[in-house]
């Protein structure tokens, strides 16, 4: 597949994938007609994994772990990988959601007050 297909199917930029390649998290071979990437399914497969992982707060190193324990089939360090992962997006959640109620308490503090809106009383 070319990198626009495999772009379209994991939901990323092609530019994601020529960083990650780039990173050395994935690899391609080059079509020698044409000078195209092509990957392979396996390849792909590492794409959709990258591409949820950077959802996460994941770093370069420790995306390449994971991967490499894919690899190998290391359920141990895989279970402890998307562990982390979980844990890392329940945090930033937390934070998102403190965010919000706060952003509504000032606006109902600010809606509830009339020191902030003299001309409308």
């Amino acid at each position: 597949m070319k990198i626009g297909e495999v772009a379209a199917i994991a939901g990323v930029n092609p530019s994601a994938i020529r960083h990650w390649e780039k990173e050395e998290l994935i690899r391609s071979k080059r079509n020698p007609e044409n000078g195209y990437r092509a990957f392979t399914s396996r390849e792909l497969k590492k794409i959709i994994v990258l591409s949820s992982l950077r959802k996460t707060v994941y770093f370069i190193e420790s995306m390449k772990q994971l991967l490499e324990a894919l690899e190998t089939h290391d359920l141990t360090v895989i279970e402890r990988s998307f562990k982390v992962a979980l844990q890392k997006l329940n945090e930033q959640l937390v934070n998102q959601m403190n965010g919000i109620s706060e952003m509504m308490r000032y606006i109902d503090d600010f809606a509830n007050s009339t020191s902030f809106l003299p001309h409308l009383k």
